[in-house]
């Protein structure tokens, strides 16, 4: 199954992620919206490799806040986000961190 958000089918969600429990805790919730999670493990070196391959196999992505300083990538969520939106690419922000950095 897929959702239609503003005229554009979304079958496939790309979950940028690097806690692997909360990586797999977004795929569930996306299950239950009806779409299929792509849990994307990395580690991610190059923002641009990542975006080629979003682009190629999903229809959105869902990106923490956080992603540097794990070696999950050498960019965070903003940047990813960013660049996604950039390309006209359907891509959420989200963080459980409480404080401002």
């Amino acid at each position: 199954m897929a959702l239609l958000i503003a005229r554009r089918t979304i079958g496939r969600v790309a979950v940028v992620e690097d806690d692997p429990a909360s990586r797999e805790s977004y795929g569930y919730v996306l299950e239950d919206a009806g779409v299929t999670p792509l849990l994307e493990d990395g580690p991610f070196p190059d923002i641009g490799g990542l975006i080629e391959h979003l682009l190629a196999k999903a229809d959105a992505a869902l990106c923490d806040y956080r992603l540097r300083g794990s070696g999950y990538a050498t960019f965070n969520g903003d940047e990813l986000a960013a660049c996604l939106y950039e390309r006209r690419f359907p891509a959420m922000l989200c963080t459980r961190f409480m404080d401002s950095d």
